[in-house]
């Protein structure tokens, strides 16, 4: 969080408007500088108008009571109330504050006072916050509240904090040094930029607690084991001598097993390699035999081919005599028909 300008009109001993820019210019070298006056001057002014464009309320109005002040027949205000910052006969009056946030964007922070229709004799009329996002000039917040909450967002801090760290104002630097020390570190985390080493020193504690807590475990565990006796000890080594033999011994019987295994595995493979053998021996046989009934048929066949010519010679002779023999039968019964008939005549 970096001021880089403060400005105002019409506040308490600032009369008019006023304007110091702590970007630019000699202050914005100056790694060290005073603020310098006589009393009355406006010094504490110029730290009252921050804390009112920031936090509407400023250091000096801490702790004054709630006493009334005012004109009897007018405005009648607590001490404690803001309002009271305006300079008297001033008919309006602001704070405005240009800051570089935690966030690093810039955020421009304005409170403003005034009277009915801006006059001195008006009444005083509720006083008003705004907070700008410069760079997308957007505004945060629509109420108070939310301005107000959105400007300890983008600070990092609040009142409290910030007046006990970033502003001590007079008599306020012992409410630092008074501060309870967890606050005290909060406040210098905050203000150097050293919260990652917090994070860090607190996750470096845990750790160291739960390693602790572990070895704390080990060592009982530890504690809770006692060594073997001589005898206890041979005892369990003879254990150890038989177990690892039998270990070897069942290594052989497996080994032995498993070749037991292979060779049925190897001998069954065999046997049905000799059943299939077997069954495609008989399947030949038979194919044989049918061929040998075949080949029989056609020796026979091959014999009887000499004796053709003479068969196929008794073939026609056997056709020559049937149509003879049919010829002299219709010749016959023509002849009879012919008999009866001349007879039938005469």
């Amino acid at each position: 969080m970096r001021i880089l300008a403060i400005r105002g009109e019409n506040l308490a001993s600032l009369e008019g408007a006023f304007e110091i820019s702590l970007a630019e210019g000699p202050l914005a070298q100056a790694g060290v500088f005073a603020i310098c006056g006589a009393t009355g001057a406006g010094k504490s002014t110029l730290l009252d108008a921050m804390c009112l464009a920031l936090f509407d309320t400023a250091p000096r109005l801490n702790g004054r009571g709630r006493s009334r002040v005012g004109r009897e027949d007018g405005d009648q205000l607590t001490l404690t109330d803001p309002r009271s910052l305006l300079r008297k006969g001033a008919g309006a009056g602001h704070a405005e504050v240009e800051f570089e946030g935690a966030d690093g964007r810039v955020y421009r922070a304005r409170w403003e006072a005034r009277r009915a229709r801006k006059r001195a004799d008006g009444n005083l009329q509720p006083s008003t916050m705004t907070l700008l996002d410069v760079a997308a000039e957007k505004p945060l917040g629509d109420k108070k509240t939310e301005v107000k909450q959105a400007v300890e967002r983008a600070l990092g801090l609040t009142f409290d904090q910030f007046r006990r760290s970033v502003l001590l104002a007079q008599g306020d630097f012992a409410a630092f040094l008074d501060a309870d020390p967890k606050e005290r570190a909060d406040l210098l985390e905050r203000m150097t930029g050293t919260e990652i080493y917090g994070v860090i020193s607190m996750e470096a504690h845990a750790r160291l607690s739960e390693e602790r807590r572990r070895l704390d475990a080990l060592e009982q565990r530890v504690g809770e084991m006692r060594p073997l006796a001589e005898t206890e000890r041979a005892q369990l080594e003879g254990q150890r001598e038989g177990l690892l033999h039998r270990r070897a011994e069942d290594q052989l019987s497996a080994a032995n097993a498993a070749h037991a295994v292979r060779w049925h595995a190897e001998l069954a493979g065999l046997m049905r390699e000799e059943r299939e053998a077997l069954d495609a021996h008989r399947a030949v046989e038979r194919q044989l035999a049918l061929a040998e009934t075949k080949r029989a048929e056609l020796a026979a066949v091959e014999a009887a081919l000499p004796l053709a010519p003479v068969v196929d010679a008794a073939d026609r002779a056997a056709r020559l005599l049937a149509q003879r023999v049919e010829r002299e039968t219709q010749s016959k019964a023509a002849h009879g028909e012919s008999a009866r008939a001349a007879a039938a005549a005469a």
